[in-house]
């Protein structure tokens, strides 16, 4: 993988409490990302319910922030 791309990628991650806000970011933690793929933990399925319906607003907001289309989905896990 392209290292522009990578760090572009470490970026969107950074970026997420930003993004989300305060109070979701509360909620949840970025584990990793891999090929477009960002994998949140979520802190309970509520949660995870909740954020999920704001899938497509954040992927757009945070490709924005990094100034490129990194991230093409986001996959939510809760623990419960």
């Amino acid at each position: 993988m392209h290292l522009g791309r990578r760090l572009a990628e470490q970026r969107a991650c950074e970026l997420w409490p930003g993004v989300v806000g305060k109070h979701v970011s509360k909620n949840t933690k970025v584990r990793t990302i891999d090929r477009g793929k960002l994998f949140v933990w979520v802190k309970t399925p509520a949660w995870q319910n909740e954020i999920s319906l704001r899938r497509a607003e954040i992927i757009r907001k945070l490709n924005k922030a990094v100034g490129e289309h990194v991230v093409e989905d986001i996959l939510f896990v809760s623990e419960r």
